[in-house]
């Protein structure tokens, strides 16, 4: 992810390195997120006592009043107007720790067992083959403890402030997505034939926070969000530093495996990540419509576990 499996340890850490330093002065300019998800859970409660609903995370309740309407109306309603979600920034990171797990797991895994390293690894020459997994399975390894540690702190720094803001199955997709479309882009270009970790992971959660706050900025602005404009420089800086680093003579870090996997972040955002609108002005609810909806599994799994409580 860019380091292939030939990478010594301090070109293994520098990266990852550069984008903790970043990610971190990034986090503390934006420190008015906190604010910005209390003010919209104050809002999201105005919106329910308005329509009568009970909205929870990750609820796909529609923003619509059908008080005294017949049921054709309502049907004409639901068929004229996109489903409308209330956006609500989310607690907790339980999908980042369950990352952070599985990668010293999977270090663990290749110290008892040295052979998984080479069986598991992206490796050109066999993803060419036929053995796809490989562009998955080598983003939960790691070529050393060094390795390992730096990535899962710069996770362990991006990864609860993108869940917050994309929601727990949103973050999880974006994070394997972007894993993969690291390994294609590298696959693609040939630079590393063989490479682990999880960078490409990391970077695309960059590029995915990168563009979130780039298609809502006037949004997150109006409701206290402030210096999202530095946030974006310092995440361009990184990105560029980084750039850099890779270009150097000796360097083994794969760019294409980063630049893949940031390409791929930016368009999980956007193709399902928040699209943040305010219908009723500065004041009212904040409406999150992107452009294709997951499945609500979260909803879905409540009511299985109501049926099977009922059936008890």
């Amino acid at each position: 992810d860019g380091p292939t499996m030939r990478a010594t340890p301090w070109r293994l850490a520098t990266l990852p390195v550069l984008l903790l330093h970043a990610v971190s002065r990034a986090n503390a300019r934006t420190h008015a997120v906190t604010e910005f998800a209390a003010a919209t859970r104050v809002e999201q409660g105005y919106a329910c006592g308005e329509t009568g609903t009970h909205t929870t995370a990750f609820s796909q309740e529609t923003d619509l009043d059908l008080g005294g309407a017949g049921q054709g109306s309502i049907q004409f309603l639901a068929r004229s107007q996109p489903q409308r979600q209330l956006y609500r920034v989310s607690r907790g990171s339980t999908f980042t720790n369950w990352c952070i797990t599985c990668n010293v797991l999977g270090f663990a895994a290749t110290l008892l067992r040295p052979p998984l390293m080479m069986q598991l690894a992206k490796n050109d020459a066999l993803v060419k083959n036929g053995q796809l997994y490989r562009l998955l399975t080598s983003c939960w390894l790691h070529a050393g403890p060094l390795h390992l540690a730096v990535n899962c702190n710069s996770l362990s720094n991006i990864g609860p402030e993108v869940e917050s803001l994309f929601g727990r199955q949103r973050f999880a997709l974006t994070y394997l997505v972007s894993g993969v479309a690291g390994n294609l882009l590298s696959l693609a270009s040939g630079t590393a034939p063989v490479a682990v970790g999880a960078s490409g992971a990391v970077f695309g959660l960059l590029g995915s926070y990168t563009f979130f706050l780039m298609r809502n900025q006037r949004v997150l602005e109006s409701r206290g969000m402030r210096g999202v404009d530095r946030t974006l420089s310092a995440l361009g800086r990184t990105c560029l530093m980084n750039l850099v680093i890779g270009l150097s003579p000796g360097s083994r870090i794969d760019n294409m495996g980063h630049l893949g996997g940031f390409l791929g972040g930016m368009a999980c955002a956007y193709s399902f990540g928040p699209r943040l609108l305010a219908p009723r002005g500065p004041m009212g609810p904040l409406i999150d419509q992107p452009l294709i909806r997951l499945p609500d599994t979260t909803r879905r799994r409540k009511q299985l576990q109501g049926v099977r409580r009922y059936g008890a």
